[in-house]
């Protein structure tokens, strides 16, 4: 089947500022053949698109982002991993969701006090205003930040101060190992896949997940922020690092939103990736 796909995409249920049903109809609008809800430690995204009655006329796969713990011995720093085809029923994959997200929880409370402490003037609660019923991230503290203390901390410089090794970073409570993280997607019948690789040190943790039995790597993929030639060269790499450890390739865009990262569907994925994905999956 002839056709663009997007296979990582995110809604309200985690990060982005879409709806389910807006984020449909923003790809049938793109025309998109198919797309994966890829929402972090949730799949409620995908349960809310179950129960509409509307044929958008897309494909929808169901999907997952999980981050794994960071480790400096192995060079993980904010590593994500993608899980395409997961039982979405299983206990055992939904029970450890839930303390996935029961750890997040825990730690807004205390990465709100240390923004606090630098003077950033906002709460708990307005971070979860603007959450609703998602569990609350980074990218919703963010934006009260961004609305509460204009021209105080810059975009940038927030996301990197936050993350693993920066002064503004604290540690959740719950995490998965890498190896953890794999097992979990396999025995809910998924298929684990390495997320934008080149945010890593690529070949070096591209071999560590290989090892621990990933089944496919994310090739396709719109490194913006470093530029057209540097996404270039890293997707060529990232296409060999897959042939080379005989991985299976996925692609998408990270959509978040309209305004930040890239728009739905303007990274070129085929619909080969999924056929192959389907029948790995056995779908």
């Amino acid at each position: 089947m002839p056709g663009r796909i997007d296979l990582h995409t995110h809604t309200k249920h985690s990060d982005g500022v879409l709806s389910p049903h807006e984020l449909l109809s923003l790809a049938r609008e793109s025309k998109l053949k198919a797309i994966a809800i890829t929402d972090h430690d949730t799949v409620s995204g995908f349960l809310e698109y179950l129960a509409y009655k509307e044929n958008f006329g897309v494909e929808v796969i169901p999907g997952i982002e999980i981050g794994i713990k960071n480790d400096d011995d192995r060079g993980f720093k904010e590593v994500h991993m993608l899980g395409f085809f997961c039982d979405y029923t299983s206990k055992t994959f939904l029970s450890t969701l839930d303390k996935l997200n029961e750890s997040k929880r825990n730690w807004l409370h205390r990465q709100v006090n240390v923004l606090n402490e630098i003077g950033l003037e906002f709460t708990e609660e307005q971070v979860k205003v603007i959450a609703e019923d998602a569990t609350p991230r980074r990218p919703h503290i963010w934006r009260v930040i961004e609305a509460k203390n204009l021209g105080k901390i810059a975009m940038k410089e927030f996301y990197e101060r936050t993350s693993y090794g920066g002064d503004l970073y604290v540690k959740r409570e719950f995490e998965l190992s890498l190896e953890d993280c794999v097992r979990l997607m396999k025995i809910a019948g998924g298929i684990p896949v390495l997320a934008h690789p080149g945010f890593y040190d690529l070949e070096r943790v591209v071999k560590e997940c290989a090892d621990a039995g990933i089944d496919g790597i994310e090739v396709n993929y719109n490194y913006q922020a470093l530029g057209k030639q540097k996404t270039l060269e890293i997707v060529t790499t990232v296409d060999k690092l897959a042939d080379k450890y005989n991985l299976l390739k996925t692609g998408g865009s990270d959509f978040h939103d309209n305004i930040h990262g890239s728009d739905i569907g303007t990274v070129n994925v085929p619909y080969s990736f999924l056929e192959k994905l389907k029948e790995h999956a056995g779908k």
